[in-house]
């Protein structure tokens, strides 16, 4: 499994690109979630041998604290709503966000979450990124990828097909028949 280490130090550290949990489940052939543990183990022991080397962008998912209101106004409650129901309905289901965090953030942003129910490295960077646009090129190049496997993998089912097909084919049973059947010989009388 230290092929990912390779494909990962080749891809961020020789040729400077950013790499992205799917493109490398893409890339290697596993699951995304076994990528995100790829990315996170390489991102762990290359910054503990040499701090500074690579750079992660963390996914953050969960429910963001509510701001507290500044303005003093009071809440308005609807005077149709039961009296059996002490929460408003928007304290009854709660609201989920999911935020694209540079790690220099990461901090920051995770005070903003009254709770957290997922956070994984998105992407590791032999740089910071200054812009996450960066991101949706990594992911064209990803789609592209799959695109192109797709169209692999149709063609090779339809010549798997076409070649099925012939071999059904009346004609050619046929013809078969004929160039392989020898006239037989009767013995003279």
């Amino acid at each position: 499994m230290d092929d990912y280490k390779q494909y990962l130090a080749q891809k961020i550290l020789s040729e400077d690109q950013l790499v992205t949990y799917r493109l490398l489940s893409r890339a290697l052939g596993v699951h995304v979630n076994i990528a995100k543990e790829m990315l996170y183990d390489f991102h762990k022991s290359q910054n503990d041998k040499r701090p500074g080397t690579l750079h992660a962008t963390y996914i953050i998912y969960g429910v963001k604290s509510r701001p507290a209101q500044q303005d003093g106004d009071v809440e308005m409650t609807d005077s149709q709503m039961s009296e059996d129901i002490d929460a408003p309905y928007s304290d009854l289901v709660p609201t989920y966000s999911l935020s694209l965090v540079s790690q220099e953030q990461l901090q920051e942003s995770l005070a903003q979450y009254s709770e957290v129910t997922s956070i994984h490295v998105y992407s590791l960077a032999p740089h910071p990124l200054k812009d996450l646009q960066i991101l949706t090129d990594t992911a064209r190049q990803g789609i592209r990828m799959c695109v192109r496997e797709n169209a692999e993998v149709a063609q090779s089912q339809q010549l798997t097909h076409l070649h099925q097909n012939l071999h059904r084919s009346p004609l050619l049973r046929k013809k078969q028949r004929l160039l392989h059947h020898q006239p037989s010989r009767k013995s003279p009388k």
